[in-house]
């Protein structure tokens, strides 16, 4: 085992429904890694053979495996605004967070995207993990400074001036700074303390709520996640904080999807089972009570994740091939 070499995964993963692509970084070298489902494709890349790493602005409609998983959750999410006659206007609030998430993906795809190549003295490869301007810059900050410490000096090629002023290096401090800018996570915690809020008042003093005002709440948490994931990939969040707005969107969008059609079909069966007109209004308390539950320790667990953020430090992922 002691011949193993260790790798560093850099930025940049490739997930396709059938193709797979993504780069290590080697003591020496640069692992590019293929994967067509049950069989991977190793190719190498040393340091002193490098000449150059050419990143040039191009769409990318890409759809991954994560994104078509994200989208499959949302569906499942607004599935009760089409089919549930209890939110007004249900139809059209999905209809409009499909085109907003739609919208959204295509400009990504077709403003924020590029190619990569390397360039070696008897190839000419592209590199698919990194297909995003933002994950090209992580990349080559990355790489950059192991190929300079063995050539001494690496001039970087771009195709095209704009693609250069498209993708300019961002300074620590102008990091930080963005940085505290990203309000998406915190609009997210105001939405999941406000849920927990709602519920609370709904149990203790029987406060009624119209459907449109309860709707809202769940809606702008799930948003609000969505927003901290794409903060993420513009490197303005930490990986931590994605990973806390990916939970609260799956859990908030599971257990208000439960609220809204497993109610009324438990009141179904029962009626059915019974051949009488039963409500769910006994359920109801329950379902307050399991979402209140979930909205407060979403949020508790959000405040944790936000102070212990600061002592967090972005190890890179490593690994052994």
């Amino acid at each position: 085992m002691a011949d193993r070499i260790a790798y560093r995964k850099l930025p940049g993963h490739r997930r396709g429904f059938v193709r797979g692509s993504s780069v290590w970084l080697g003591p020496d070298h640069l692992l590019l890694v293929r994967s067509l489902r049950f069989r991977e494709e190793y190719k190498r890349y040393y340091f002193r053979d490098i000449q150059a790493l050419v990143v040039a602005k191009k769409p990318r409609f890409h759809l991954s495996t994560r994104a078509a998983a994200i989208g499959a959750v949302i569906g499942l999410i607004l599935s009760p605004f089409v089919f549930s006659q209890a939110i007004p206007n249900g139809g059209y609030i999905a209809a409009g967070v499909c085109a907003a998430l739609i919208i959204a993906w295509s400009y990504v795809s077709a403003a924020h995207s590029c190619t990569c190549r390397i360039y070696t003295a008897v190839s000419r490869d592209e590199l698919p993990s990194v297909y995003r301007t933002w994950v090209a810059r992580r990349f080559l900050a990355a790489v950059t400074p192991a190929i300079a410490a063995t050539q001494g000096t690496m001039e970087q090629a771009a195709e095209g001036a704009a693609a250069v002023e498209a993708m300019p290096r961002q300074e620590p401090a102008a990091r930080e700074k963005r940085r505290r800018h990203a309000y998406g996570y915190y609009v997210l915690l105001a939405a999941l303390f406000a849920q927990a809020g709602q519920h609370w008042l709904t149990l203790a003093y029987s406060v009624l709520w119209t459907s449109r005002v309860s709707s809202v709440l769940p809606i702008l948490a799930m948003g609000a996640a969505i927003a901290v994931m794409v903060e993420y990939h513009w490197k303005i969040v930490s990986s931590l904080q994605y990973k806390m707005a990916v939970t609260a969107l799956v859990a908030t969008g599971l257990t208000y999807y439960a609220a809204l059609v497993g109610l009324r079909t438990i009141a179904t069966v029962r009626s059915a089972a019974t051949k009488q007109i039963v409500t769910y209004d006994p359920d109801i308390r329950l379902a307050h009570q399991i979402e209140l539950g979930v909205a407060l320790t979403l949020g508790v667990a959000g405040v944790a994740v936000l102070l212990a953020d600061r002592k967090a430090g972005g190890e890179p992922e490593t690994g052994v091939v």
